[in-house]
């Protein structure tokens, strides 16, 4: 992986966990803090694909994404829960759409696509474990600094372009996007979404939420390198195969994690699917999967609160692989992708 796309990981990591350790600051009672953090997600996942049809033909995407990290530092550093909500929401939708369009032209593999993804989950388990102010101004000072280092590294000049490789393998009748497929892999993320952190885990363990978290980040950063060495069909077997382990020993925390890991290996694989489906497009379409992760999660939240049926999450898991694999061949068939 390219030594320049390490920063955009960091920043991930970093934007992630001020918008959660700003959240969680606030002495307030469990419903207050529910709503609000609804509302700091609804602006900053539900805006993305917005973001992204608007920066679409944008040459200051790195500059863009370095002034929504300024606004995550200013929500974390106000003290008003409506600045940090929406002000950090904001920010927070900014720096995805703009850094993960920059990730998607400029990575000529899946490997980075995965790695950037990744480390916000560490950012998340981080900042809803730990609270003290050495970690909270350390991080607030390596977090500055690179969104200032970001204004100045020259993204463009990686000898790599997407849209133009991309241009050079296809006809022009197959440059256009392809909304039924567009919609299944949209489908796809919202049904991840759903059984994504199993939230029906049966066991109470310190420190729960961030063991979930790391082993989300392991099979997000993991899931792209697996593509690039084996292809999309082995992926979809291992993952699909990881992810319903872990339904069935719901009171194991090894196995349940090592579900999380393989249902979050599929990350980086929608994404390059995504990319490779509407190539001109490539802002929207990653807002699109943002914004269907967060849906699928208040659907499979709000399922399970009100006691689905135990079967669900594997048909759904099924379901998941079938949309993905029918994409990946389609893709195929068409010249999109080199290798199944």
């Amino acid at each position: 992986m390219k030594k320049e796309f390490w920063i955009p990981c960091l920043l991930h990591l970093f934007v992630d966990f001020f918008c959660i350790y700003a959240l969680l600051s606030y002495d307030i009672n469990a419903e207050t803090r529910l709503i609000w953090f609804t509302v700091y997600n609804m602006i900053a996942f539900l805006t993305q694909p917005v973001i992204g049809a608007l920066i679409e033909k944008s040459k200051r995407n790195k500059e863009l994404a370095s002034f929504g990290c300024a606004f995550v530092i200013v929500g974390a550093l106000f003290p008003n829960l409506y600045v940090t909500s929406i002000v950090g929401g904001i920010g927070n939708a900014m720096f995805h759409v703009c850094m993960g369009t920059v990730i998607l032209n400029k990575s000529e593999k899946s490997s980075p696509l995965g790695a950037f993804i990744s480390f916000g989950a560490i950012g998340v388990g981080l900042a809803s474990v730990f609270h003290n102010g050495w970690l909270f101004y350390s991080f607030l000072f390596a977090f500055a600094a690179l969104t200032a280092l970001n204004m100045f590294i020259s993204y463009e000049f990686i000898p790599y372009d997407f849209k133009e490789d991309f241009k050079k393998n296809v006809t022009k009748e197959d440059l256009k996007p392809l909304p039924v497929i567009i919609v299944m892999i949209t489908i796809g993320v919202i049904l991840r979404g759903f059984f994504g952190k199993y939230s029906a885990i049966d066991v109470d363990i310190s420190y729960l939420i961030l063991y979930i978290e790391l082993a989300m980040f392991l099979g997000k950063f993991t899931g792209g390198f697996i593509l690039d060495l084996l292809g999309g069909i082995p992926l979809l077997c291992i993952s699909l195969a990881l992810s319903i382990l872990g339904l069935f020993f719901p009171a194991n925390i090894y196995i349940i994690l090592l579900g999380i890991f393989g249902t979050n290996l599929l990350m980086a694989f929608t994404m390059e699917l995504v990319r490779r489906s509407m190539p001109d497009n490539l802002g929207l379409g990653f807002g699109l999967l943002a914004s269907g992760l967060l849906t699928g999660t208040y659907i499979g939240e709000s399922a399970i609160s009100y006691g689905y049926l135990y079967y669900i999450p594997l048909v759904l898991m099924i379901v998941n692989a079938l949309s993905l694999l029918v994409s990946l061949v389609v893709e195929y068939k068409k010249g999109r992708i080199i290798k199944l």
